[in-house]
């Protein structure tokens, strides 16, 4: 069984420049996880208008054909399911808004300026790649982190999203169907 350069043994501590393939595999890694992270973001944000463009619509339907009648029995029952359904409809577009918040910001980048005037080009000696690549990984760690943070709170609203708004069709539906 042979090994290639970049494999050790196990067990062997890694010393030295010999790091460099592993802080590489460390950075290539925060890239990946960068990359999914804004993945997730943008396709959350993009699933959540499309559903709500659906609840527009069903419930545009919904009220415009099965409410718009002369023989709807509008009593006290009417108007608070109305209200209800209405109200959920108003939370879903607050889930919306929320989850389109121009507010949540991600880090997804390095800013080249900063790796040139804090890394590469400071005055002290230069980092080595290894030096460079283990520092690079660790700050991507932190962006990591702080995307998570909003991740979460995208991923609580849209859910709120989609409850508020599959209830808020389902009621219009049977206020429609009861009533209509």
């Amino acid at each position: 069984m042979t090994q290639s350069p970049n494999e050790h043994p196990p067990g062997k501590k890694v010393q030295g420049s010999d790091k460099t393939p592993l802080y590489r595999v460390a950075y290539d890694q925060g890239l990946r996880t960068l990359d999914d992270q804004r993945d997730e973001f943008n396709a959350a944000r993009g699933r959540a208008v499309q559903f709500m463009a659906l609840v527009a619509a069903a419930t545009a339907f919904l009220v415009g054909t099965g409410l718009n009648s002369s023989t709807t029995n509008r009593d006290g029952t009417f108007y608070a399911v109305a209200i209800a359904a209405t109200a959920l409809t108003v939370l879903a577009l607050v889930s919306l808004f929320l989850t389109l918040s121009p507010r949540l910001v991600f880090n997804f980048r390095l800013q080249p300026q900063i790796l040139l005037e804090r890394w590469i080009d400071r005055e002290v000696p230069g980092p080595t790649e290894p030096d460079l690549l283990r520092a690079l990984a660790a700050r991507m760690q932190g962006m990591i982190d702080a995307n998570e943070t909003i991740l979460t709170k995208v991923r609580i609203r849209y859910m709120w999203l989609l409850g508020s708004g599959t209830f808020a069709l389902l009621t219009w539906a049977v206020l429609a169907w009861a009533r209509g």
